[in-house]
């Protein structure tokens, strides 16, 4: 995994990693609904995503990466759909999951790397 994140210039520390699996939910009937909004580290970092099979269930990224920037509401950049061995970094963005409707599960390889300290603009 190292010289794929070197490829994409993802330099830092490796904080954890963790498997995610989401079945579908009895009371959610469509796409409209996301899991909680969150990011997953409160230091500059980046979040992989290695979606290990191809499912419904899209991953919303927001434009806010920090509790501060959010005025209202969360900003959707874009929507991910599930693909098998599909990669997804991001800058530490605000993201959700949701849950599949017409797949038996979904699931996912997150990797959530510590930004280097030189990475990091003041």
């Amino acid at each position: 995994m190292m010289p794929v994140l070197r490829d994409h210039n993802v330099l830092g520390n490796i904080e954890r990693s963790k498997f995610n699996i989401l079945f579908p939910h009895p009371k959610i009937h469509d796409n409209k609904n996301y899991n909680i909004p969150h990011y997953d580290l409160d230091k500059p970092h980046y979040s992989i995503l290695l979606y290990l099979n191809n499912s419904d269930g899209d991953t919303i990224f927001f434009k806010e990466k920090t509790k501060s920037e959010i005025k209202d509401k969360l900003t959707e950049l874009t929507r991910v759909k599930p693909k098998e061995n599909r990669m997804v970094i991001s800058e530490g963005n605000y993201h959700a999951s949701t849950n599949p409707i017409n797949s038996r599960f979904r699931s996912v390889l997150n990797i959530v790397v510590r930004k280097e300290e030189k990475d990091v603009c003041n």
